[in-house]
């Protein structure tokens, strides 16, 4: 755990000398207050390991738009609700998505948990490294399946804005903000298509609470392998 440490504190020096230009002011001279939410609305590129979205955050309805790589799809995603929707716009179909019934997260389940504020291209953030430990597909019969793991995250916020502009794991990017503007987005965007065809829905909330539930279990690696034989039928 101390070698992980070391490690994430020079990750964030270099991030700090090297972080990409976000878009936004450089506010590296006078460190903010930190924001407890999101207090602003902003566009910005989104990038991936596979590939980037255009993202518009509006505030005041608490939803989000992406444009993804695919210029028949795009996302409106309302984030109080736990709600996404796909929207097809060669097929003229919505396929909805909801998050509603998941479990909150575990906090029995971190491992080590460290917040400092840095420089990060040029604007204060919060990051927070965090280990957490969890069950994890291990390809053999011997272990009925499932293995126990612990996975590392760098979390960075900016702390003027409080937008979320990366998270790492492993050591390696899972998303990056850049290009970020503030200000408010046209309504337009977070419209629902009224004559499109509703294609499927899916309810993630009770599939992570099925995996909280087989993690709890007297024998999770049997809980865990009976639910995903389930989820192959």
């Amino acid at each position: 755990m101390k070698r992980i440490a070391i490690v994430s504190a020079f990750m964030l020096t270099v991030c700090a000398a090297w972080g990409q230009d976000l878009g936004l002011p450089d506010n590296s001279e006078n460190k903010p207050a930190a924001a407890p939410t999101i207090n602003t609305s902003y566009s910005a590129v989104v990038s991936y390991p596979s590939h980037s979205e255009s993202q518009y955050f509006d505030l005041a309805q608490n939803i989000t738009y992406v444009k993804g790589i695919d210029k028949d799809e795009r996302r409106i995603e309302k984030l109080d609700s736990l709600v996404s929707y796909k929207i097809n716009d060669q097929r003229k179909t919505i396929t909805k998505t909801s998050l509603q019934g998941a479990p909150a997260s575990d906090k029995s389940k971190i491992v080590s948990d460290e917040t400092e504020e840095v420089v990060y291209g040029g604007r204060w953030c919060t990051v927070r490294t965090y280990v957490r430990r969890h069950l994890s597909p291990s390809g053999s019969d011997e272990d009925g399946g499932m293995v126990e793991v612990e996975t590392e995250f760098v979390d960075y916020t900016d702390m003027e804005t409080g937008i979320a502009i990366r998270q790492d794991q492993d050591g390696g990017t899972m998303f990056e903000l850049s290009d970020i503007q503030l200000g408010s987005q046209s309504g337009k965007r977070f419209n629902m298509p009224t004559n499109y065809k509703w294609e499927a829905e899916r309810d993630l909330g009770k599939l992570m609470q099925g995996l909280q539930n087989a993690e709890k279990s007297d024998n999770p690696a049997a809980a865990m392998k009976d639910l995903l034989k389930a989820l192959g039928k």
